[in-house]
């Protein structure tokens, strides 16, 4: 059987992903249109990993509404891993980082999503390693010139894993659930300030946030549209990404790691 999510052998660079198709993805998400590719991602029938099977271009089409004044969007890749005994998504991020990064870089194009977060126990250091490698090579490529990706190492909390609690890490708190889902209560603006646990969100900006977990990001990348053809470095924008290193649960306080990015 056709290996689906990862690949026959681990990718060792950026060189050896691109010779697999890597990067044809964004290549095509950066010639259509946002609604084309959430489209694309709903006809597809890739579901969530989470355990409800949630359909993820209804949740990206969610996401993607109409935003209040002051209002962002942020997607948010779910990499802490918690429940005993499982290696799924250190497996994928060991073997294939690339391809996870670069379906949180489609997202960011469909959602239109200037900033994104990969939430991950700072005890897996092997994968944090791979991942800084991987958004290294594909940013200096451009790859991630439309998006700020910014990793967060958090705790070893079960409770870490669940996506509000999630949030709350990346926003530098302790790993307790929210009352209100990511769609209507996501990260704050300015990280650092924060939306507060328990039953915040009736008078904070609501920012939406797409949360996926690792597994559906290698996926997303394969389930558009074949018809567009193109480079990578089309994305359409003139903005500068950033690759910010981990920090423990807390907000990034860059500090120079290089001319374009910054580490936290």
């Amino acid at each position: 059987m056709e290996p689906r999510v990862l690949p026959a052998r681990p990718h060792a660079d950026l060189d050896a992903y691109r010779k697999t198709g890597g990067g044809e993805g964004l290549a095509r998400a950066s010639q259509m249109g946002p609604a084309q590719v959430i489209e694309a991602i709903r006809a597809s029938g890739l579901r969530g990993r989470g355990g409800a099977g949630f359909p993820t271009g209804f949740k990206w089409k969610g996401v993607r509404g109409d935003l209040a004044d002051g209002e962002r969007r942020f997607v948010v890749c779910n990499a802490a891993e918690g429940e005993p005994g499982t290696f799924k998504d250190r497996a994928i991020l060991a073997a294939d980082p690339y391809s996870v990064l670069e379906g949180i870089a489609i997202a960011a194009l469909a959602l239109n999503a200037p900033e994104a977060h990969v939430g991950i126990k700072a005890s897996y250091r092997h994968e944090i390693e791979r991942l800084e490698s991987a958004a290294n090579e594909m940013a200096a490529m451009g790859w991630l010139d439309h998006v700020d990706v910014r990793l967060t190492a958090g705790p070893d909390d079960y409770l870490f894993g669940e996506e509000k609690a999630l949030l709350e890490v990346i926003e530098g708190r302790d790993a307790l659930p929210r009352l209100f889902p990511p769609y209507v209560v996501g990260l704050a603006t300015e990280l650092s300030a924060g939306l507060g646990s328990g039953s915040a969100g009736a008078s904070a900006k609501t920012n939406p946030t797409l949360v996926n977990n690792v597994e559906p990001s290698p996926t997303c990348r394969a389930s558009s549209p074949t018809e567009p053809t193109g480079s990578v470095r089309s994305a359409p924008t003139n903005r500068r990404g950033r690759w910010c290193s981990p920090s423990r649960g807390t907000s990034c306080g860059p500090r120079s790691w290089s001319c374009r990015w910054e580490r936290r």
